[in-house]
């Protein structure tokens, strides 16, 4: 067992449903935290390892892995969470959008050059890497360039099997029972911000058991429950469906780049039988029992 804590950030590619890498590298450490979510771009990333920081103040006894995500992430913090616009480039049409190739490009490297040297700056030990290719001789790269070699490319990406996913009701229960949690903490949180004392109450905006005879108060409730509508829907989307094809690299994938990525790490057989364990299980369709390791406070 490693001593020290172990802390990983990144995308879907760094936590998911099933271990990655960053799990199967996590079970060697006497402390562990995935700060990886799905979807997530490099401004969640940046924040998100500053962040870790002024939680559990990172020190010489520490170990920070990034996985860098696509340049094209676009990430927001709106109302008490972070959402993930995926690629929203300008379309076809030439309707503006939130940003460009160029623009995200530009930022990526800005983020990832300030993290390096914040944990260089605390002795802090890390690796900076990308699972994507990124050009190599653009001009943002040519003024990073110290950062771009700093950042590696190891071998993960897509797998050429489709599986459908299998959720067992329990989980899918689980998994819809935790989102709605989540979701009624924000809307209550929402709520204390921003309503008026001639507002009604939360359940009763809610529940549509109210009457405002000021236009301009009924104008502001509106505009929050059109806030609260387009929030349900994006969790409605966010759950697994039943049915779902996924490309994601396998655990045995992860296992495999996990080995890449601290070749000093000595991986068990133990773990090694568990990642093929779960492999074979999801390929099966069968149920398995993993959780990731979250983190133990954030915003």
């Amino acid at each position: 067992m490693i001593k020290g804590r172990l802390f990983t950030f990144g995308c879907s590619m760094t936590k998911y449903h099933y271990p990655t890498w960053a799990d199967i590298l996590g079970k060697n450490w006497e402390y562990f935290e995935n700060w990886g979510t799905g979807g997530a771009g490099n401004q969640f990333i940046f924040n998100s390892i500053i962040e870790c920081d002024q939680h559990n103040r990172f020190n010489e006894s520490d170990t920070v892995l990034i996985l860098w995500s696509a340049l094209s992430r676009y990430d927001y913090y709106q109302f008490g969470q972070w959402l993930h616009a995926g690629s929203v480039f300008p379309d076809k049409f030439g309707k503006v959008q939130y940003n460009c190739p160029d623009g995200q490009e530009m930022f990526t490297y800005a983020w990832a050059c300030a993290v390096h040297q914040y944990l260089k700056s605390k002795n802090v030990k890390f690796k900076s890497m990308r699972w994507l290719d990124w050009d190599s001789d653009s001009p943002v790269v040519n003024c990073y360039r110290d950062t771009y070699n700093e950042i590696e490319k190891i071998d993960l990406d897509f797998n050429f099997i489709s599986y459908p996913i299998r959720v067992e009701r329990k989980n899918a229960i689980e998994q819809r029972e935790i989102s709605l949690y989540d979701r009624e903490q924000r809307e209550i949180s929402l709520y204390k911000r921003i309503a008026g004392t001639d507002w009604p109450s939360l359940q009763e905006i809610l529940s549509g058991r109210y009457k405002i005879n000021d236009n301009f108060v009924s104008q502001e409730i509106d505009e929050f429950l059109k806030i609260i509508v387009s929030e349900r829907t994006r969790i409605e989307k966010k759950l697994i469906e039943i049915g779902d094809v996924d490309k994601h690299p396998l655990p045995l994938q992860h296992l495999k780049a996990a080995k890449e990525i601290c070749p000093t790490v000595e991986i068990t057989s133990e773990i090694q039988e568990w990642a093929q364990s779960i492999e074979t299980s999801l390929l099966a369709g069968k149920s398995y029992d993993f959780c990731p390791a979250y983190p133990k406070q954030r915003l």
